[in-house]
């Protein structure tokens, strides 16, 4: 998966996660673009504007409807700008995509993100997108259990949580 190969790149990079969460890459990103010398205020713009049309366009698909047209369009504008930082080298006897090194404002953290996002969109993971059940949760996970039955983001949070709500239910009833 995409944001598996993101975390390798930053995690070969210096940057250490705490959680599996989308969110700490987007900060490891605004990381790396601001050691780079970007400008902060941009950046963080830059990547809440994508997140969050981002974020909806995924939701609208867990849910079975349609994007809604402004959020594909801001998803578009920087996957085009991604993509033409794409170039073939060759690695081995192969041709590898890598990123040109250029210095391109302040966008060029997110590039990695929306190159990301386009492969998912294009991918067969796109139908395991689910929203997860746990209360004022609102996460998205890629549902990649062998009956494509999860309901929460994770067990050991929202699941947890749901059973012990079920089961103290259960125990006051008795």
């Amino acid at each position: 998966m995409s944001e598996d190969r993101l975390k390798r790149e930053l995690a070969a990079a210096g940057h250490v996660f705490e959680s599996d969460t989308d969110s700490e890459v987007v900060a490891h990103l605004i990381e790396a673009g601001l050691n780079a010398g970007l400008d902060p205020l941009a950046a963080l713009k830059s990547a809440l504007r994508f997140r969050e049309a981002a974020y909806r366009v995924l939701l609208a698909i867990a849910a079975g409807t349609e994007p809604v047209e402004s959020d594909l369009l801001e998803v578009n504008r920087l996957v085009k700008k991604a993509q033409v930082q794409l170039e073939l080298v060759p690695v081995a006897g192969h041709y590898h995509l890598s990123w040109r090194k250029t210095g391109a404002g302040p966008e060029q953290i997110l590039w990695r993100l929306a190159r990301a996002m386009a492969e998912l969109m294009t991918s067969d993971a796109l139908l395991t997108v689910r929203v997860c059940a746990g209360e004022a949760c609102g996460w998205l996970f890629l549902d990649k259990s062998r009956n494509h039955l999860r309901r929460w983001c994770s067990m050991s949070d929202c699941g947890n949580r749901a059973k012990a709500r079920e089961f103290y239910k259960r125990a006051r009833s008795a």
